[in-house]
């Protein structure tokens, strides 16, 4: 049985076609009225509810034994009429918003199922059959209204009532007040910490931050033990007079700063007067120093990024075909601030030499160790801030130039997969897609690298990566049409933002690649000369980027 109620005619309105005699239509059927207890053919009416009735369950038995579609068609359409006359008595006496059509074809799509799937009883009075049938239907529906309504409600009971949105804004504007008094706060307080006699500077640090006892400070200053108290008290008072008197001072001519001094001031009067000023004093400098040492480590972090970034651009294949948003300060400069903000963290954190950043330091790479001593950079990298989006873009780099593509496209496509995760930016987001692409040149899977070239078009467009990237792939496998749409891509966007990489891509790689597809040197220049206005053609060197995140 492989036809189903789609095969029954309907007009609009629910209404059935009827299609020619109900009588001839009846004795076409085989043996149909011959049955016992059919009413003789040439009396039949089919406004006669005992002559459906009969009719309908011969049509029906007629459909169970033999699967004949036509018979239940016939069905449809000499009751239709009278279901929907009940199903708009039904709906009108229970309600529930609920279409005549509806309970109608609901019963018949039962009815069709039903009697195909299983003998079952005869149907004796098959118009009752279905007003009963079409009355419960609707008792389910409307059961299962009140049911998810009330489920609804349930569910809504236990929802926490939605904040206010003016509390929401008060919130957030208090939350940036706090933030900039804040950063006010420690500004004021590291200069006027520097403001302090260096005797002075020397006790607080070594006692409130240190947190050595006086006995020590004492030996290490050259100072009398009963001597380190009073020094404590009086360089205390210092500091919280100096942070005082420049909490007013620091207002003029900003009206929001003045509020927010304000406020600050209103606070640390109330906790730097009397007894809390020890406690305040310890409070304020331990907080300065754990800023400073994050911060700190966070520098430490870029600059081995850049560092890296210094030792990959030392080998001049490298340096050709990528495109460097910034270039990298040379590598002894780089150098050098690592060592100078490794030497403070040592001085202030206890934790002393252990990141040994100077094993992996070089003040001037060399092309033969360049990659091995990027790794190693992007090793001490990851110790100091996991592995985070961009070192796992450039370690994928690193693989990828030197000789393994495979372990490289890995790395990338793990970056893809835990974007999320890894809170990747847009901008490594593009570079981990540009060196998927350059990752399937380097293994010479060109329709892979075309495919995923062209898919990364409907979020990067423009970028000229990409694009020559494509011009690559389909260079390899001959597509002439899309390598030509693609040159005049890159010319367009190089002609709206000039860049003296994409030139050399042109005039060098892209033209051998036109060469290699046999095309002439007019051709060449027209394609390039010639770029597209407006719109950009959906298109992407073996060429990936390294760049710092954005």
């Amino acid at each position: 049985m492989g036809r189903g109620l789609s095969e029954i005619s309907l007009t609009g309105g629910g209404q059935a076609v009827i299609h020619g005699n109900f009588r001839e239509r009846l004795r076409r059927i085989p043996g149909l009225v011959d049955q016992p207890g059919f009413p003789p053919i040439d009396e039949f009416d089919a406004e006669n509810d005992l002559h459906i009735d009969e009719a309908s369950r011969l049509l029906i038995e007629r459909f169970r034994e033999a699967s004949d579609v036509e018979a239940f068609t016939l069905l449809f359409e000499l009751t239709h009429g009278r279901l929907l006359i009940a199903a708009s008595r039904i709906a009108r006496q229970l309600g529930g918003g609920v279409e005549p059509d509806d309970l109608v074809a609901g019963f018949m799509s039962r009815l069709f199922c039903d009697v195909g799937r299983r003998p079952g009883s005869d149907v004796r009075r098959f118009l009752g059959f279905a007003h009963t049938s079409m009355r419960n239907d609707l008792f389910d529906q409307l059961r299962r209204q009140k049911r998810a309504v009330a489920k609804r409600r349930s569910y809504a009971d236990t929802l926490a009532e939605p904040p206010d949105p003016s509390a929401l804004l008060g919130e957030a504007e208090e939350r940036k007040t706090l933030m900039r008094c804040g950063l006010t706060l420690l500004e004021i307080t590291g200069s006027c910490f520097d403001d302090l006699e260096e005797r002075d500077r020397q006790v607080l640090m070594a006692r409130e931050v240190l947190g050595l006892p006086y006995d020590r400070v004492a030996s290490m200053l050259g100072l009398e033990p009963d001597q380190v108290g009073m020094i404590i008290r009086r360089a205390r008072k210092h500091l919280v007079d100096l942070i005082l008197v420049n909490l007013s001072s620091s207002t003029e001519g900003d009206a929001q700063r003045a509020d927010d001094i304000n406020r600050l001031q209103h606070s640390l009067t109330a906790n730097l007067d009397a007894k809390q000023r020890t406690r305040s004093v310890k409070v304020l400098l331990e907080r300065m120093l754990t800023l400073s040492k994050a911060s700190a480590r966070c520098k430490l972090s870029d600059l081995l990024y850049e560092m890296a970034k210094a030792c990959l651009v030392a080998r001049p294949d490298f340096a050709e075909r990528m495109l460097a948003k910034t270039e990298p300060r040379p590598a002894n400069v780089v150098a050098g601030d690592i060592r100078e903000i490794e030497g403070r963290l040592e001085r202030v954190d206890k934790r002393k030499g252990s990141q040994h950043l100077a094993a992996v330091l070089t003040d001037q790479p060399r092309r033969e160790t360049a990659m091995d001593d990027a790794r190693r950079c992007l090793t001490m990298l990851e110790t100091l801030e996991g592995p985070s989006g961009r070192q796992r873009v450039a370690l994928s780099l690193c693989e990828i130039h030197d000789g393994n593509p495979e372990l490289g496209e890995s790395i990338l496509r793990d970056l893809e997969a835990h974007a999320d995760e890894y809170g990747l930016a847009l901008i490594t987001r593009q570079n981990v897609s540009r060196n998927i692409t350059l990752a399937l040149l380097r293994q010479a899977r060109w329709s892979e690298a075309r495919s995923f070239a062209e898919a990364a078009a409907e979020v990067w467009p423009d970028d000229p990566v990409r694009v020559t990237n494509l011009c690559f792939a389909t260079a390899r496998l001959n597509d002439v049409a899309l390598f030509e749409s693609s040159v005049r891509t890159l010319a367009r966007i190089h002609a709206a933002e000039p860049s003296p990489q994409v030139r050399s891509w042109i005039d060098g790689p892209l033209r051998a690649l036109a060469h290699d597809l046999a095309l002439s040197e007019q051709r060449i220049e027209e394609l390039i000369a010639a770029p597209p206005r407006g719109g950009v053609v959906d298109t992407g060197n073996d060429a990936g980027q390294h760049e710092e995140e954005a």
